[in-house]
């Protein structure tokens, strides 16, 4: 993989490494850097995202306004969403009788668990 921009990689862990614009050094300090990830494209997709949010604070040449960097990380990282809360969505979407899928949504439920969809292999569709 080819150098991502803005990093810098120490111990397998990637941070976010940037110089501020003259204009926001007093909002942000003379230098960025915070903890992306291990995984190098995850890293790259954060800071390809941080940047474009950085970039567009610093747009203004004068007075910038700060930025909490560590709330922007936070809401890039994907929501973790339950088996229930989907399938609760779905039906509720649905125009049809909710009751079918709910019973057998609750029996599969009871049997592989309640968790992140993420999480859901196909060993536990074949239960």
């Amino acid at each position: 993989m080819s150098h991502i921009p803005y990093t810098i990689c120490r111990s397998g862990t990637y941070y976010y490494n940037r110089r501020v614009p003259k204009h926001a050094v007093i909002s942000y300090g003379h230098l960025i850097r915070q903890t992306l990830s291990k995984d190098p494209l995850k890293a790259e997709a954060l800071s390809k995202r941080l940047s474009e949010v950085l970039e567009g604070a610093w747009s203004a040449t004068t007075d910038a306004p700060p930025v909490n960097i560590s709330t922007i990380i936070g809401s890039f990282q994907p929501r973790r969403v339950a088996l229930s809360e989907i399938a609760a969505e779905y039906l509720a979407l649905k125009q049809i009788d909710q009751v079918p899928p709910s019973v057998a949504l609750s029996t599969f439920i009871s049997l592989a668990g309640d968790r992140d969809v993420s999480e859901y292999t196909r060993q536990d569709a074949k239960l």
